[in-house]
């Protein structure tokens, strides 16, 4: 990751904050000045433009897989990776035991899978 996006990362977590204070700084004067329907419309505009820009990013991250993301979530997304692969390695040897307990796999074939599936696993 360059400096650039790690500079970044902390200051994007406090956008979401930062554009709701600014709709309540601007919606206070308003209401005092126009009336609670200019209050309204502001705070119904705030909120379309806030779906806008939800929609705007899930659309990026479809497009881009590659954008970053968070550690956490890449951290638990690998664990993830990691147990499904030790769960599907763990499954095939039991289905070479049993096709070798049914006749299907000899037993020159079955010490070589065991092999490479205890490993992986």
């Amino acid at each position: 990751m360059s400096d650039t996006t790690q500079e970044r990362e902390p200051l994007a977590r406090f956008i979401p904050w930062a554009v709701l204070g600014v709709a309540v700084l601007v919606a206070i004067p308003l209401g005092v000045v126009r009336g609670a329907a200019t209050v309204a419309l502001w705070l119904a505009f705030a909120l379309l433009a806030s779906a806008v820009l939800l929609f705007w990013e899930s659309l990026r991250s479809l497009i881009d897989p590659s954008a970053p993301v968070e550690e956490e979530e890449d951290e638990a997304s690998r664990l993830a990776a990691v147990e499904a692969r030790k769960n599907s390695a763990l499954r095939a040897l039991k289905d070479i035991a049993f096709e070798r307990s049914i006749g299907r796999l000899g037993e020159d074939d079955y010490a070589e899978l065991e092999a490479r599936y205890r490993a992986e696993a």
